[in-house]
C-alpha cells in the first residue's frame, strides 16, 4: 500500500508541474483528474503510515483504523 501511495504522487505531482506552465481548456481538465490522484495517493500514503506505525507500536488505534473489520 505504501509504495503504491507513493507512486500516485510521484506521477501525478510532475503532470500538475508541467500543466500550471500553459493552461487550456484540456490541461484545465487534465488537472483536476491530476489533483484527484494527487489527493487518493496521499490518502493511501496516510493510511499505509498510520498502518505501519500500528504494527511497530501494537497500538490498537492504529490498527483499528486501517483494518478491514
Amino acid at each position: 500500500m505504501f509504495v503504491g501511495g507513493m507512486c500516485l504522487l510521484y506521477l501525478e505531482v510532475p503532470k500538475m508541474i508541467l500543466l500550471t506552465i500553459k493552461p487550456t481548456t484540456t490541461n484545465t481538465q487534465m488537472g483536476g483528474i491530476a489533483l484527484g490522484f494527487i489527493a487518493l495517493g496521499a490518502l493511501v500514503f496516510f493510511i499505509s503510515i498510520v498502518g505501519c506505525c500500528g504494527a511497530l507500536n501494537d497500538s490498537r488505534g492504529c490498527l483499528a483504523l486501517v483494518s478491514a473489520r
